[in-house]
């Protein structure tokens, strides 16, 4: 039987005043539910009218995001129990202008996403940074976060790396302008606030 554990690793650890998107995003995910609750309000895609929000299942994951983003992958579909889901430990969220996409990376265990962390060849790094887990604890969770920019400047994309001893989640958005971002921000932050992790 699977069993659902609330992942909480997102929380605690953005103190730092780095200029980059996601560590932007990490300072507001310090503020209370109601507080992000309003802001969904207020920056969605309709300000006059709460985002309303879908859910995708994955292997082992299930996650939130605007019911009106396009998911992927969207097949192959399995079924365990009455648990039907996309065979994946990934998936993307792209929104219906194109101008925005969020990205999820939670296996079961440990494990990497196929690409999304490596600098692709058209992109440049333009900030990174990271904070270490007492190695002491094998549950404590580093934090690693960068962010690439287009070289052309069509898009930045930020991701934040989550890792314990034997887990590891990647979140991630990609946007093509400033003002995008800001648009779809209080999104992100609900997706990343839903995701939960399954376990055997």
């Amino acid at each position: 039987m699977i069993a659902a554990l609330l992942f909480v690793g997102c929380a605690g650890t953005e103190e730092q005043e780095i200029d980059s998107a996601e560590e932007q995003i990490e300072v507001e995910n310090q503020e209370t539910q109601s507080e992000e609750t309003t802001r969904v309000k207020r920056d969605s895609i309709h300000p006059e009218a709460p985002v309303q929000m879908a859910t995708f299942s994955g292997s082992w994951f299930q996650v939130e995001y605007p019911n009106d983003f396009i998911a992927s992958p969207t097949s192959p579909i399995d079924v365990f129990g009455d648990y039907e889901f996309v065979e994946t430990d990934e998936a993307r969220f792209t929104s219906p202008d194109g101008t925005v996409e969020f990205f999820v990376f939670s296996p079961q265990w440990s494990g990497d996403p196929i690409d999304y962390l490596v600098e692709q060849e058209n992109e440049k790094t333009v900030d990174q940074s990271e904070e270490k887990a007492n190695s002491d604890d094998p549950f404590a969770v580093s934090h690693h976060w960068v962010t690439y920019e287009d070289k052309e400047g069509k898009y930045t994309r930020s991701y934040h790396s989550l890792m314990t001893e034997s887990t590891h989640h990647v979140f991630g958005v990609k946007y093509t302008n400033r003002k995008m971002y800001e648009r779809y921000k209080a999104a992100y932050l609900a997706f990343k606030k839903s995701l939960q992790q399954f376990a055997d």
